[in-house]
């Protein structure tokens, strides 16, 4: 199968038509006022990221959303992701057991709230017509979604980030040498490394591989590359 340019094209603009979205209340901002990040068992927002919080709250709906519908895939992508989502989970329902991602609990006293999340990303991905433009609603952005997709931002992101950043032929070797003509190049080209190495060209990945790229992008991809 191969990776559809004008899918992953599509999806990068509706995440890119996500708006902006500012904390004003909880405890990430008094942490932000108080210490200028928040810190929690590993993780680190920082008053840096908060540009992000709406990509790293739909990368937690998206994934869950995922983790609950994935179809039946061969090969090693179903299992790098489950890993890491498990890892997320564990992790999660250690420190906030009653509101744990993936947000399948009946008895959490969110579950309401939870039954409102989008839905359905996966499901449309599986029949080749993936699409996110429903995660761009600052209705999703709680702590519950911030702290756990930021956990799976890190996680990704850490284990993309040789084939990303090392060599002349990575992405970022290219973008030093000035080879990509337009943000959108740049883009396409990690999006693509990341389906090609970790996961496949079937469309049900399109969404992950653009979420993760707009948050490296967006960090930006020499801070994430460690330059």
């Amino acid at each position: 199968m191969k990776i559809d340019k004008k899918l992953l094209n599509s999806l990068f603009k509706e995440a890119e038509a996500f708006p902006e979205v500012r904390l004003i209340s909880g405890k990430i901002v008094r942490h932000f006022s108080i210490y200028g990040s928040y810190e929690e068992e590993g993780l680190e927002i920082k008053r840096e990221d908060e540009p992000l919080v709406i990509y790293y709250a739909g990368l937690a709906v998206l994934a869950s959303d995922m983790y609950r519908n994935l179809p039946e895939l061969p090969g090693k992508e179903t299992k790098l992701f489950n890993s890491i989502v498990s890892s997320v989970a564990a992790e999660d329902e250690k420190l906030h057991p009653s509101c744990a991602f993936p947000y399948t609990d009946p008895n959490s006293p969110l579950n309401n709230m939870w039954l409102k999340l989008p839905t359905g990303m996966t499901a449309d991905a599986a029949t080749g017509r993936p699409n996110i433009k429903q995660l761009g609603q600052k209705d999703i952005v709680h702590e519950w979604t911030i702290k756990p997709g930021k956990r799976l931002s890190d996680k990704f992101g850490a284990e993309f980030k040789e084939v990303i950043c090392e060599g002349k032929d990575s992405p970022y070797g290219k973008y030093v040498e000035k080879k990509f003509l337009t943000q959108a190049d740049l883009c396409n080209d990690i999006a693509i490394k990341i389906l090609k190495t970790y996961f496949s060209a079937h469309p049900v990945w399109y969404g992950l591989a653009v979420y993760i790229t707009e948050i490296i992008i967006k960090t930006p991809l020499k801070k994430y590359c460690g330059f």
